[in-house]
């Protein structure tokens, strides 16, 4: 995992851009959303078993 992480470092350092656009994407992540999700999915599996 360690590699992983030497990995996007070095891939935002030599891409700014690419900093950017991964930053702006992680302003839209939600708790509360990834929560609901995950409620659905079970939901849907309980109804299926």
């Amino acid at each position: 995992m360690s590699k992983a992480v030497l990995d996007a470092a070095k891939a935002f350092r030599n891409n700014p851009s690419l900093a950017i656009k991964s930053l702006k994407h992680a302003e839209s992540f939600s708790w509360q959303a990834t929560a609901q999700q995950y409620a659905e999915v079970y939901r849907t599996v309980l109804k299926r078993i």
